[in-house]
């Protein structure tokens, strides 16, 4: 019998497993931070959009959709139907033009209330 030699096995290191092991887990926590950093600045734009609604009174039109199609709200019979995804998403195309309409117009009366209200304090 002759003796082969494998040079392939000297070229992993013994430790291999283990250093690739924790190369994973630094992966999965970098993702994790970066999932976090964008939850926390998806928090912080609609804490912006929310105050910005206050402002105008229009906070309560904020999760308007969320609210009508909410999973209490809609019966279960009615999710099941096949075409109630498809309306459920046009309806919220719809809803959401409209809602910008409404915030454009009432951003504009509140602009002129504001101006109103600095020209009759003498500001």
């Amino acid at each position: 019998m002759t003796h082969i030699s494998r040079p392939y096995l000297t070229l992993i290191p013994p430790n291999f497993p283990q250093e690739s092991y924790q190369l994973d887990e630094l992966t999965e926590l970098k993702e994790q931070e970066a999932e976090e950093a964008a939850r926390e600045k998806g928090n912080a734009e609609r804490a912006v959009v929310a105050e910005k609604l206050k402002s105008s009174f229009l906070d309560t039109t904020m999760n308007l959709f969320e609210d009508l199609f909410s999973p209490a709200e809609v019966p279960d019979h009615i999710q099941v139907l096949n075409c109630y995804a498809s309306l459920k998403e046009e309806y919220k195309e719809k809803l959401t033009e409209l809602l910008k309409t409404l915030y454009v117009q009432v951003q504009d009366r509140n602009d002129e209330r504001l101006k109103k209200i600095g020209v009759s304090t003498g500001e």
